[in-house]
């Protein structure tokens, strides 16, 4: 494939990028990242960090152990083995 003057200096020239470019590229880069920095981790994300720990304790139920057949169960139901 033979490349007229021009031509080639075209190619050359798409292959730098030019600063409006770099601008642009960065710009897309850095809203990507913020929107998956605020929407994508939830509330970690919004300095929320110790909610996250509190939810699991609240949720959180005690169990015992049946002693006929070593299951566990909740602290407040019984063992679904009928002992």
């Amino acid at each position: 494939m033979v490349f007229r003057n021009s031509e080639r200096q075209l190619t050359i020239m798409m292959q730098i990028p030019s600063l409006g470019k770099l601008l642009v590229l960065a710009l897309v880069i850095a809203g990507v990242w913020l929107f998956y920095k605020v929407r994508g981790r939830g509330p970690s994300a919004t300095g929320h960090r110790g909610q996250g720990r509190q939810h699991r304790a609240q949720d959180s139920v005690a169990l015992v152990q049946c002693p006929a057949c070593q299951a566990w169960y909740p602290a407040q139901g019984g063992c679904s083995c009928g002992r």
